[in-house]
């Protein structure tokens, strides 16, 4: 049986008290480390694991006792060994922390890892940064697209800040203006200064409508100045752009040159409201004689509608004109050969009786030199063949009154001459009344012949009073 004890007494109060700091002071940074929103772990200089965090475990999906003595690569077999490893080891040979990105296979996720070396090892911190970085890759791509559609298209774009009054341009602008770059300014004032004084006014009337309405898609049209008082007609369209209280904080828009367009346009609508308003008919057709404009003159002149002529074949519509189908062969044939080529038709109309039309046909051709079709340009002759033919009637009168004055004239005449001839070698009284008798039978003939000429001509120009 033991009969005595032999020990030693020492005062530890002082060290057990620093071990219950030092375990406090543990507890406090393990309670630390659990609450603060970043994923932690720690590693030795071998890359095992020594510590993790409640995120560790929540982010991961690993648990701390599964964790804790592993080598990195065992618990994330999917890290290269080019990547986050080649990193930790360099803070740990160069003793100098790091801050870097990585994708991570093992959890599908963007991370961002803040790397400190330890006396042990290392303590790395790091967070899901998968949506920031998404949206990065987003805006990187919408970048990449407005780079892409800046250099595609001449539009200006723009980028109007209401609260600062700063405006961002493209530089499509100088393509636009010509202005020195110096007198170019990043504000709305400068803008609105090269409107068109006649248009401004519209173009903030129409903005202050679609603000009052809260509403957020705007254009307008508008002539700008271009530098040495050139205008062009542009067109603005816009986005506006509203906070959570709903006021307009910005204008995203994209401002077109329409110029040669718009001036074409007016153009167009003046050679247009010419051929509405000529007394030439005009018709147009496709490739298939189908009509697919008239003008207002032919629809007068045939009591055809637009709509009763649009669609139908040019040959049915001349064909009620009652022209002959002799004519509309010819016409068909020349047509076939794409020729240009002008006719006069004979033809009918209820209301106005036998007719006449000049009509002049031209092949139609797109830029590319295709043919689209043909143009025909009517116009009535009537007058001008009726005094054609009072022409040729003339010229029938005159061959008749030439006629008789050099053949029925001619022969009393020399019949007259002959017998006063005649008359100078008689010299019985008998003979010489005779002679005088067959010389006044021969001037009556002579009379009546000059009066059948003035009745011709008094005809004719009874014919040309009508």
């Amino acid at each position: 049986m033991p009969y005595k004890i032999v020990g030693s007494a020492q005062d530890i109060t002082e060290f057990k008290q620093l071990e219950l700091e030092r375990n406090k002071y543990l507890f406090t940074l393990e309670d630390t480390l659990n609450t603060i929103s970043e994923s932690f772990f720690t590693l030795n200089k071998n890359l095992v694991f020594t510590k993790v965090n409640q995120q560790f475990e929540e982010e991961t999906g690993f648990s701390k006792a599964y964790v804790i003595g592993k080598y990195l690569l065992d618990v994330f077999p999917e890290v290269r060994e080019d990547s986050a490893c080649t990193r930790f080891k360099k803070v740990i040979s160069d003793g100098k922390s790091a801050k870097f990105e990585e994708y991570t296979e093992a959890l599908k996720k963007w991370l961002s890892f803040s790397v400190y070396p330890t006396e042990d090892g290392l303590a790395i911190y790091f967070q899901d940064i998968t949506e920031q970085k998404e949206k990065d890759l987003q805006l990187k791509e919408a970048l990449n697209r407005y780079d892409i559609v800046s250099k595609a298209t001449h539009d200006v774009i723009y980028d109007y800040d209401i609260i600062k009054n700063t405006v961002i341009y493209n530089t499509s602008l100088t393509q636009l203006v010509n202005w020195d770059i110096q007198n170019i300014h990043n504000n709305l004032n400068w803008w609105r200064s090269i409107i068109h004084p006649d248009d401004l006014k519209e173009v903030i009337s129409s903005q202050q409508k679609i603000l009052a309405n809260k509403e957020t898609n705007w254009w307008c049209e508008y002539r700008i100045d271009c530098g040495n008082d050139i205008f062009k007609y542009v067109y603005d369209q816009g986005y506006f752009i509203y906070n959570i209280e709903n006021e307009p904080v910005r204008l995203i828009g994209a401002i077109k040159d329409i110029d040669a367009l718009k001036r074409a346009d007016e153009e167009n609508r003046r050679l247009a409201e010419i051929i509405t308003k000529v007394n030439n008919m005009v018709v147009v057709m496709d490739t298939h004689d189908m009509v697919t404009w008239v003008n207002k003159a032919f629809e007068d002149y045939t009591s055809y509608s637009f709509e009763d002529m649009v669609g139908q074949q040019l040959k049915e519509i001349l064909y009620g004109l009652q022209i002959s189908h002799e004519t509309m062969v010819l016409i068909n044939e020349r047509k076939n050969r794409f020729e240009t080529f002008t006719i006069e038709v004979s033809h009918h109309l209820p209301r106005l009786g036998h007719q006449w039309l000049e009509i002049e046909f031209t092949p139609l051709y797109n830029d590319c030199g295709k043919r689209t079709g043909y143009i025909g340009v009517h116009q009535n002759i009537t007058a001008r063949k009726e005094k054609e033919d009072r022409i040729k009637q003339q010229n029938k009168t005159l061959q008749e009154i030439a006629w008789l004055s050099s053949h029925e004239v001619r022969r009393p005449v020399a019949s007259i001459l002959g017998l006063v001839y005649l008359a100078k070698d008689i010299e019985t009284t008998a003979d010489k009344e005779e002679i005088m008798e067959m010389i006044n039978l021969c001037a009556k003939e002579l009379d009546g012949i000059v009066h059948r000429i003035s009745e011709r001509v008094n005809e004719e120009a009874d014919l040309q009073a009508e």
